[in-house]
């Protein structure tokens, strides 16, 4: 989870020195919806981590218990 808030404090960040606001809320609607996506695509991204590393978990458990 600390991943997941890290990256998307540095995208907010980068977003509002990018379109010069100081929140999102800010933004045109056009600029909001890129900022929603690229947190959709953040939190994405770690849920595909987090998955890959339940797998490997998994994995290696089952290979360890035969």
């Amino acid at each position: 989870m600390a991943k997941a808030d890290r990256l998307s404090s540095e995208w907010f960040y980068e977003f509002c020195e990018k379109y010069g606001v100081d929140d999102p809320d800010e933004a045109t609607p056009e600029q909001q919806e890129e900022y929603d996506e690229a947190l959709d695509a953040i939190h994405a991204s770690i849920l595909e981590e987090y998955a890959a590393e339940l797998t490997e978990k998994s994995k290696g458990a089952e290979e360890g218990s035969t």
